[in-house]
């Protein structure tokens, strides 16, 4: 039996599989706030001068989502923090585990893909040396770059890998809890009803073009500003869906929060050991990197044939 409620859209009647629609108002309203909040932030980022201060504000931006998500539950009078599943408990077991080791993985995984576009090689420091000197930067940042990879390839991988790990659980998790509460969060329990797939897809599609502003300066692709759009919005698209995996699996946004975290941490890790290639193709956000995901997507799609179902408490949707 199909539910409609007052107000609802058809579009949202069409594509629940739930039953219940989609409250198309409340998404709009959500996300024209964050895009609203980007854009500010990212023109912020624009003007200032100082390094830190650009920083400051860039991590000012990943709060958006966050601060969106409330002001639309306040204004229909609603609790928030329930609503964006911040819930104690999510850490502690599998998930909580598989939010810390997935993204590392995927940098990992990532990392080994990207030899197989041609000109690739292992060249420890190179690429980021030239970034810096390419942006002005001085003899002792070089330096510093050197002393980093001065170490063997293999334990630079490692030892990255476990600081994106540690550095993703902790010092990272305030600012991407601010996206991960209104993506994952927020907009993800209002987007239930579409199930797994599609509000995994949607949301990722969102997600991705929220970043545009940021995009277009030249934040993850700076040789490719414009073309980086599409990447990055490709990008969250396929990423989406672990993520989805996991909000949904640990009925808490906490563990997303770690794993954008790590992710975080451990994105530039191929910027450091790798050289060739280009921003669109050469680590987790490159064509390597989508390619990863892709193949992470297929093994969600094999263990797991039937629809992943949200827990009541994740959904808008009425309980009967």
């Amino acid at each position: 039996r199909t539910r409609r409620l007052p107000n609802s859209s058809a579009m949202g009647s069409v594509l629940s599989t739930s039953g219940a629609p989609v409250r198309w108002e409340r998404v709009a309203r959500f996300y024209g706030l964050a895009c609203s909040g980007a854009i500010l932030c990212a023109l912020g980022v624009h003007q200032l001068a100082n390094p830190a201060a650009k920083v400051s504000m860039a991590a000012l931006m990943m709060l958006t989502p966050l601060m969106a998500g409330t002001v639309v539950q306040r204004s229909y009078g609603e609790p928030v923090l329930e609503a964006m599943g911040v819930r104690r408990g999510g850490l502690f077991g599998r998930w909580g585990i598989a939010a810390a080791v997935m993204p590392a993985a995927f940098v990992g995984a990532s990392l080994a893909a990207s030899f197989m576009v041609p000109g690739v090689r292992c060249a420890p420091g190179e690429a980021m040396i030239a970034r810096v000197v390419a942006a002005g930067g001085n003899q002792e940042q070089v330096d510093q770059i050197r002393a980093l990879v001065a170490a063997p390839p293999v334990d630079l991988v490692q030892k990255g890998l476990l600081k994106a790990i540690v550095v993703g659980g902790t010092i990272n998790n305030v600012p991407c809890f601010g996206e991960e509460a209104g993506w994952r969060g927020w907009l993800l329990r209002e987007l239930a009803p579409l199930g797994f797939w599609r509000a995994s897809l949607l949301s990722g599609v969102m997600w991705g073009i929220w970043h545009a502003p940021l995009v277009i300066q030249g934040h993850n692709y700076p040789q490719h500003p414009v073309t980086g759009i599409a990447m990055m919005t490709a990008f969250c698209t396929l990423l989406s869906p672990s993520m989805t995996l996991l909000r949904w699996k640990s009925r808490s946004v906490w563990p997303d929060a770690v794993f954008h975290g790590v992710l975080n941490a451990g994105g530039s890790l191929p910027l450091l050991i790798l050289a060739g290639g280009s921003d669109l193709t050469v680590g987790l956000t490159g064509v390597a990197g989508l390619l990863v995901l892709a193949g992470a997507n297929l093994i969600i799609l094999k263990l797991y044939r039937g629809e992943i179902s949200p827990m009541p408490e994740d959904t808008w949707a009425p309980k009967d």
